[in-house]
């Protein structure tokens, strides 16, 4: 997520000067480009002006921050991966350092974005993957390549 501290203040600069919350995201979007922070968000900071919080900070949130999803993590995972694709989890997690949950996770999402299973078929990989539901030495059976023997099982 984009970091749109510096824009939030020119919100509140445009709102201290009258300007409306229209003209202001015009501005955004002219001084900003596609960088420039949505409609909605221009007009909540609006209605937060109006009643009088003048903080530009972000509200607190409960819960605990998330530091395992970052950009870094993903591309480790993502290299790990292109690397050897039959990696267990767990060398997948003793490599990068990420929790199991996130690197299972991330590993499952960099298949089904980089090109699917290989060759095998959603029943294929229901009924023969080891480690969706296999156990903590899961083998993460399929491939980011294409062609004949792409992704032919984790027991090869």
């Amino acid at each position: 997520m984009a970091d749109f501290r510096e824009q939030r203040a020119a919100v509140k600069f445009c709102f201290l000067l009258g300007k409306s919350g229209t003209e202001t995201l015009e501005m955004l979007k002219t001084a900003y480009k596609d960088d420039a922070m949505g409609e909605t968000q221009v007009f909540e900071w609006f209605s937060r002006f109006k009643n009088g919080e003048m903080s530009i900070d972000d509200k607190p949130r409960s819960g605990r921050p998330s530091t395992a999803r970052t950009h870094e993590n993903v591309e480790k995972i993502r290299e790990i991966i292109k690397e050897d694709r039959r990696r267990t989890i767990e060398e997948i997690v003793e490599l990068s350092g990420v929790t199991w949950s996130s690197a299972a996770r991330d590993s499952w999402k960099q298949a089904s974005q980089g090109g699917g299973f290989g060759g095998h078929t959603e029943g294929e990989m229901g009924a023969g993957a080891e480690g969706f539901g296999g156990g903590a030495k899961a083998k993460m059976g399929f491939s980011f390549g294409a062609g004949a023997n792409a992704g032919a099982g984790a027991d090869q």
